[in-house]
Parts: C-alpha cells; sequence; structure tokens
C-alpha cells in the first residue's frame, strides 16, 4: 500500500522531520516521488516530498508520498 503523509501547514518539524523519522525508524519503508497537474499549475516533489508555499490561490501545504519497498 501507499501513505500520504499530509499537513497544512510549512513547517519543516512538523514535516520533513517526521517523514525522515518514519523512514528511518521503519526501514520497510521508502519515500516515492509524484507529481500532478492541472491545465494551468504543474507540481512535482522531490524525494518523495513536495512543499506547497502559501500565495494568493492556496495555504501553505506538505505532501509526502511513502510506500513499501518492494
Amino acid at each position: 500500500g501507499v501513505l500520504v503523509y499530509s499537513t497544512c501547514t510549512v513547517n519543516k518539524k512538523e514535516n520533513e522531520e517526521i517523514v525522515n523519522r518514519f523512514i528511518s525508524e521503519h526501514l520497510a519503508f521508502e519515500t516515492v516521488d509524484f507529481s500532478f497537474h492541472s491545465d494551468d499549475l504543474s507540481f512535482s516533489s522531490q524525494n518523495g516530498c513536495l512543499t506547497l508555499l502559501p500565495n494568493e490561490w492556496h495555504d501553505g501545504f506538505f505532501i509526502a508520498k511513502i510506500q513499501r519497498k518492494k
């Protein structure tokens, strides 16, 4: 399966640090890159994590994709 960890903050302690700790404590899992696109927007993760900074169209968000290693 796939686990998606998402928050509505850009705080690294609540985002990357949580994901990194999970990965270090659960060696059977890894982050996986992902991307999504709409007609006028395109986002791609780096090392399975994506931070969207707040702007006039949306609030700040963090998304990580984690899956069991194959």
